[in-house]
């Protein structure tokens, strides 16, 4: 009997360790910046709330049903054959402005007027904490390497959950990078993995940071967050504004359709073009991920000139198949009359050339 609670003691105590100290969870918001946030509306009893109630039904039924779901998912959940990614040599990107690629999922490299940006790069295989529990992204290649990189003014986070951001990346980011731009908290985990404090800059919804002479805001998001079980919803999540001179991009970020869209858009529009997510989706989780009508809807919503719809080609995160967000937005975008580019992994896309997307690359 000994031997078994001494056996139960030592597990407990080696998964408290482990959930403390294992370096890809990150860090979590200490006691004096939870004092610092209770004043905060969207902050109360210690975690982040979102303007309009979410609502998950987490009830056994549920459970099972999710379970289910995993297990049997849509046979072509992942594509059968590993989609096609476009390389791009340093050169090709020190020579983009004014310019975007897809990178997969929610990872874009943004040129605009003359400064390079980061959103949620993810250059590792997979996401999550641990190799053999993590997700694999549909094809390991990517259009370039971090080390490709010269160096890049802006990596922005949308939030810290693992499909958004990656420990190895920020660790190989950290050197070239001149400045992170992340939601509340989020902070704690990139001075963790060595970035430096004074590279740094952490927003509330509707905070705006300079950098040269770009505008860059967060705006809300419907979401969550958190890397671990015992931290959720304990730092901020959100949508970014970029504003230059002449240009102007809006990234959703993760979330639910809601209010926030239209308040961005009367505040911030019109933008050049709207990156919006659009899979990943469930009845399950509708409140927290927007179905493929409702992103093009939001795109509306912030009066974006096109579209690009993300968060998905990457990862099977959700039961559907792996081609039907995009090819319902598409659907629902020629229905409303707004235009939509849908580029290749790797694929330099203008948004300033306004083009409805006629070739559809990922049926070949």
């Amino acid at each position: 009997m000994g031997i078994i609670i001494t056996s139960i003691a030592l597990l407990v105590i080696g998964s408290y360790l482990f959930l403390q100290n294992y370096p890809e969870f990150g860090k979590t918001l200490n006691k004096k910046q939870k004092e610092q946030f209770a004043s905060l509306q969207n902050f109360k009893k210690g975690k982040f709330i979102n303007s309009e109630e979410i609502k998950m039904d987490i009830s056994l039924s549920n459970i099972f049903k999710m379970i289910k779901g995993m297990t049997q998912a849509d046979p072509l959940a992942s594509p059968k054959q590993k989609p096609i990614v476009k390389k791009i040599c340093a050169d090709e990107i020190n020579q983009m402005n004014n310019q975007l690629v897809w990178l997969g999922h929610s990872s874009f490299l943004i040129a605009i007027e003359n400064s390079k940006i980061l959103i949620d790069p993810i250059f590792s295989k997979q996401t999550g904490p641990i190799s053999f529990l993590g997700r694999k992204k549909f094809s390991s290649e990517m259009p370039f390497s971090i080390e490709d990189l010269d160096e890049i003014d802006l990596v922005l986070i949308s939030h810290d959950h693992y499909d958004h951001l990656d420990y190895e990346s920020i660790q190989k980011l950290a050197s070239k990078t001149k400045r992170f731009i992340v939601p509340l908290g989020v902070e704690n985990h990139l001075l963790s993995w060595g970035v430096d404090a004074e590279k740094i800059v952490s927003l509330n919804w509707w905070e705006e940071q300079q950098y040269e002479h770009l505008n860059i805001a967060l705006t809300p998001t419907r979401h969550m967050s958190g890397r671990k079980f015992t931290s959720q919803s304990t730092t901020l999540w959100g949508s970014f504004v970029i504003k230059g001179k002449q240009n102007s991009i809006f990234f959703s970020g993760d979330g639910g359709y809601g209010k926030h869209f239209q308040k961005i858009g009367e505040k911030y529009g019109p933008f050049d073009m709207a990156l919006v997510e659009c899979g990943q989706y469930n009845e399950l989780w509708e409140n927290v991920h927007m179905y493929p009508e409702q992103s093009v809807q939001a795109g509306i919503d912030v009066h974006a000139k096109q579209l690009l719809p993300i968060h998905w080609g990457a990862y099977q995160l959700a039961m559907h198949n792996w081609l039907e967000p995009v090819e319902r937005f598409i659907k629902d975008a020629k229905r409303k009359n707004i235009p939509t580019q849908v580029p290749q992994i790797g694929e330099v896309v203008d948004w300033k050339q306004i083009a409805t997307q006629k070739e559809y690359w990922w049926k070949k």
